[in-house]
């Protein structure tokens, strides 16, 4: 009984392997032939599946990225043969190193290998002239190597790549300023402030990128980092605009204060804010300059003021001392 059972798996996989080999004559793509390795890995073995992978890329309708991406992770994940997974990424990086869907996919598995030097060196050879990634496609590059240097680097790395990401796109606010530190503080869809804020700063939440940042962040271009919804220079009533510019004020003036060691949880935004008209912003960006500007003037005189009163202190006790002396 054993015997038929045999025998009917046998013609069973016989006829499959027939019919595979008959759609890679008459309809040759690489999804037949992906089809094809993963069911030759789990009827006859892994040196098979490694066959038609070779026959996929000397055929000239299979031969795409794909294909190499499929057979890659196949043998990282199911194979356990990491050395051979970055052999088939690299060998696919000379032939497809300007589509960045396959660039993309092979940063996606060397930042999960826990080799942070090799990462950087992926991510400089992709984003090197001789790869050939088109401006756009590079930029997407740049944001998933500032996220590994977020998640994984330290200060040093990071003001690096983004010094360097800036030198490259001038054009682009969003590499400089509170747009700069807001996506410094991102974890995937979460920010550090709200929809209301990203839109002051010129980033729209909606088009940033998922858990692989592989979306450009659409950045506005006017007035330096945004304009808000009134778009221009255009007067805006709105008391909540007003609100948004305060809690922003907050957040631009902490390196000031914390450069000067003043506590400036403590201190009062709208007391700070009396530049600012009480009803009426006339362009965000100009007021939050503005505040950051007098946030520094008053962390400043309050250090002047600190150390002046140290200072007198000082002489007080210098002239009770000489008097006790005499």
């Amino acid at each position: 009984m054993y015997i038929y059972i045999y025998l009917y798996i046998f013609i069973y996989i016989y006829n499959l392997v027939q019919c595979y080999e008959t759609m890679c004559e008459k309809m040759p793509g690489p999804l037949v032939y992906i089809h094809y390795m993963r069911f030759e890995r789990r009827s006859k073995g892994v040196a098979q599946a490694r066959a038609i992978f070779k026959r996929g890329r000397q055929s000239s309708h299979a031969n795409t990225w794909e294909l190499f991406v499929d057979a890659a992770m196949r043998e990282y994940i199911c194979n356990k043969e990491e050395r051979t997974c970055r052999n088939i990424f690299d060998k696919g990086l000379k032939s497809f190193g300007s589509e960045i869907q396959f660039v993309l996919k092979y940063l996606d598995f060397v930042t999960t290998t826990n080799d942070d030097i090799n990462t950087r060196v992926i991510f400089e050879k992709v984003l090197s002239d001789d790869n050939g990634l088109s401006s756009q496609h590079a930029l997407l590059v740049w944001n998933k190597f500032l996220e590994f240097e977020y998640s994984r680097g330290n200060l040093s790395a990071m003001h690096k790549v983004e010094k360097r990401r800036a030198m490259a796109y001038p054009d682009q606010h969003c590499h400089t300023g509170l747009a700069q530190l807001a996506r410094r503080c991102r974890f995937h869809h979460l920010w550090p402030c709200g929809p209301a804020e990203l839109s002051l700063l010129g980033i729209d939440q909606d088009s940033t990128g998922g858990s692989s940042g592989a979306s450009v962040e659409v950045v506005k271009k006017n007035g330096g980092g945004g304009g808000g919804s009134t778009g221009g220079r255009g007067k805006d009533d709105r008391p909540e605009v007003r609100d948004v510019v305060f809690s922003l004020a907050r957040f631009v003036c902490a390196k000031a204060f914390l450069r000067c060691k003043i506590d400036y949880m403590q201190l009062d935004m709208r007391r700070l804010c009396i530049c600012i008209p009480c009803a009426r912003v006339h362009h965000p960006s100009s007021a939050l300059h503005a505040v950051s500007v007098h946030a520094c003037a008053h962390a400043r005189k309050q250090a002047a003021g600190t150390r002046a009163k140290k200072t007198e202190r000082a002489a007080t006790a210098d002239a009770a001392r000489t008097s006790r002396a005499c």
